[in-house]
């Protein structure tokens, strides 16, 4: 499955993903799961940015092996209640995005902007200003393949680009 091919689709789906999750390899080489919501993926090409907030674990593991596998859910509650209904899923309803992380480094105005930008509708919450006041770091993330999720039956007859091979 193409990473560039697919890009466009992947792109959609994590719009519809308001948060992911990133695994990491722990010290002892089990995996680590980190909830993310400040990841933003680039429009054309196989790569993004997630801002560093509230991790402790995470950056010690990327530090120490840069692998990571990011996992995207649409978890909109309608595209899951009409796909229950139709009894498969429409379009894809989840991805894994495998790469690598770079170094930790000051996050740039234009990054911190775009992600505001994401988290405006909640701007007026209490809880904004607690999470989101100050992103001082970021990461780049290089994507370097994707795998499908399948959910089964519901899955075997989507013929969209990103499912798992049968």
């Amino acid at each position: 499955m193409s990473l560039q091919e697919n890009w466009s689709p992947i792109r959609a789906l994590w719009k519809r993903s308001p948060s992911v999750a990133i695994a990491s390899l722990a010290p002892d080489g089990s995996p680590h799961v980190t909830p993310i919501g400040s990841v933003w993926l680039h429009p054309t090409e196989p790569r993004g940015i997630y801002l560093e907030l509230f991790t402790s674990q995470l950056p010690k593991n990327l530090d120490r092996d840069p692998r990571f596998a990011l996992m995207l859910v649409d978890n909109g509650a309608w595209f899951w209640l009409r796909s229950l209904f139709a009894g498969r899923f429409s379009r894809p309803v989840a991805a894994r995005l495998h790469g690598t992380a770079g170094k930790r480094r000051e996050s740039t105005e234009e990054e911190r902007a775009r992600f505001q930008k994401l988290v405006a509708p909640v701007a007026w919450t209490k809880g904004h200003g607690m999470l989101w006041s100050s992103l001082p770091f970021a990461r780049d993330l290089t994507f370097t393949r994707v795998s499908g999720v399948r959910l089964g039956a519901m899955t075997k007859a989507l013929s969209l680009p990103l499912h798992a091979p049968r």
